[in-house]
């Protein structure tokens, strides 16, 4: 069986492209003309009802509100079964009292503030110290031949809340005169800023007369207070010729002179 050539110089018509797809993929759909015309015309249509809605807007709106004029009025009528009540009238009672009637004064009582400062207000900011007992010019009740023993209290501020201070008492002869202040032992605290030192000595034995006179003192001072480069509680029973001569002296009571009584003790 012949076959046939083709014959080189003969050209072919070529083929129509093929559309532009992956292997294994459908090609996309083909629309028809009529679809398309009515998605059109319903498109251009829906535009112009837009148009008309936007151009005549507020007469539609006024449409859609009601009229003032068609609201009924609801008015009521008066009612014929209706009759006034009587009216009431007051008749005055004969021969009854006036009644008068009088403001009553209330009195106020005046308060006047007291200037008497408070406590708060006068107590001392710094260490403060102060004889109660004995009193100023008391008797000293002493046993011929033995030195004077008696006792001593005061009060104090600013003291007992300071555990570096503390209290002393001292004593000095006036008539016959001593020399200098004769230190006692250190005072014991007492709540409330009170002090007492129970036990106090004046005078050597055989030596205190019938109304013998000295002087009484309380002083503060720091725990390590020294005279004359010995501390104080080395100094117990020792004479201080000047109180200010004391390194660590914070504060002193104002001195108070007592006279002695002998008294002889019954056997």
């Amino acid at each position: 069986m012949n076959r046939r050539t083709p014959d080189p110089k003969k050209r072919h018509p070529p083929s129509p492209p093929r559309p532009h797809t992956r292997p294994g993929q459908h090609p996309p759909p083909k629309w028809p003309t009529w679809f398309i015309a009515i998605l059109l015309f319903l498109g251009a249509g829906g535009g112009l009802v837009l148009i008309e809605v936007f151009r005549s807007g507020p007469e539609w709106i006024k449409a859609l509100r009601p009229d003032p004029t068609s609201i009924p009025t609801l008015t009521s009528a008066p009612d014929p079964t209706w009759t006034p009540s009587p009216t009431i009238q007051s008749t005055p009672i004969p021969n009854s009292p006036t009644p008068s009637f009088t403001p009553s004064i209330i009195h106020t009582p005046s308060f006047t503030p007291s200037t008497t400062p408070s406590p708060e207000q006068t107590f001392p900011s710094t260490p403060f110290v102060q004889l109660v007992s004995p009193a100023p010019d008391t008797a000293v009740f002493c046993i011929p031949g033995f030195p004077c023993q008696f006792e001593i209290s005061g009060t104090s501020a600013r003291v007992a809340e300071d555990l570096g201070l503390v209290i002393w008492t001292l004593v000095h002869p006036d008539n016959p005169v001593g020399q200098g202040w004769y230190l006692q032992r250190t005072a014991i605290p007492k709540t409330g800023g009170e002090w007492y030192q129970p036990i106090n000595f004046i005078g050597e034995a055989g030596r205190i007369g019938q109304g013998d006179t000295f002087s009484v003192i309380a002083i503060v001072t720091g725990v390590d207070a020294v005279y004359q480069e010995i501390t104080l509680h080395n100094l117990a029973g020792a004479a201080i010729l000047e109180l200010r001569l004391i390194e660590g002296l914070v504060a002193q009571s104002d001195p108070v002179v007592v006279h002695v009584v002998l008294v002889t003790p019954t056997p």
